[in-house]
């Protein structure tokens, strides 16, 4: 049997496992504490064909992604003004990133319910400035290993700074973007749950506070089901293709 057919089967296998596990544990009669599979899908598939959710779940989507590309953008940015400025190595790196890397992500949301009200934008403010420290760690490493010489072969031959950095620099740093964007994407998802709980009244998040706000416990989990199956469905048709365009074009 092929490795990945094998390896298939047990992820599978496993998932199902799993349920089962879950199935023989939930207590009987006991929803409200503990709801088994079988009304945690029902809930999650009375979600899906809420027309209402899809509202909820573009709200979370468009936050998420752009969140994303502020973050890897500015992350980008504070890398390569440390190569191009080397005095600011030590106030970016040493300085900025451990602060960020350490303030509570509870502290950006108030900070921004405070500063912006409640509004997408400060859901996408807040998720930014979370997302940012991992962007700028993936790109550090991919400015530090810049080949200089490369760069400088490149400028010998003409090339003006604007064609070095798309026909040199990008597809080196190609691989450290696409890194970025999966830790981001990731993080982004579990950051969503805190900022839009406080900052907004639409998401996926909400729906979340709505229904352990009625009691419906399995409502509130398949909320939590719904995040992984969007989450899925936004690295398989969105991250994954673009990270293959990415190491393509290299």
């Amino acid at each position: 049997m092929p490795r990945a057919i094998s390896q298939r089967l047990v992820g599978e296998g496993l998932v199902l496992a799993l349920i089962a596990v879950w199935w023989l544990t939930a207590p009987r009669g006991s929803a409200f504490l503990f709801p088994g599979p079988v009304e945690t899908f029902k809930a999650l598939l009375a979600m899906f064909v809420e027309p209402n959710f899809l509202v909820h779940t573009l709200a979370s989507v468009w936050r998420v992604f752009a969140s994303v590309a502020f973050a890897s953008a500015l992350g980008l940015a504070l890398a390569l003004a440390t190569r191009r400025f080397p005095i600011t190595e030590g106030i970016i790196y040493d300085r900025i990133q451990p602060v960020l890397l350490s303030f509570p992500s509870l502290g950006w949301v108030l900070l921004g319910a405070i500063w912006l009200g409640t509004s997408d934008i400060t859901v996408v403010f807040v998720q930014t400035f979370i997302l940012l420290p991992f962007a700028l760690g993936q790109f550090r490493e991919g400015v530090a290993g810049l080949d200089r010489d490369l760069l400088e072969m490149g400028a010998s031959f003409g090339r003006r700074p604007r064609r070095l950095i798309w026909k040199i620099a990008i597809p080196l740093l190609a691989p450290h973007a696409v890194a970025a964007g999966r830790i981001c994407y990731g993080v982004a998802w579990k950051v969503a749950v805190v900022a839009e709980l406080f900052a907004t009244e639409r998401g996926v998040a909400f729906l979340m506070y709505q229904a352990q706000f009625r009691s419906e416990t399995a409502e509130m989990l398949a909320a939590c089901l719904a995040i992984v199956v969007i989450f899925l469905v936004g690295e398989r048709f969105v991250i994954d293709p673009l990270a293959h365009r990415l190491g393509r074009g290299r």
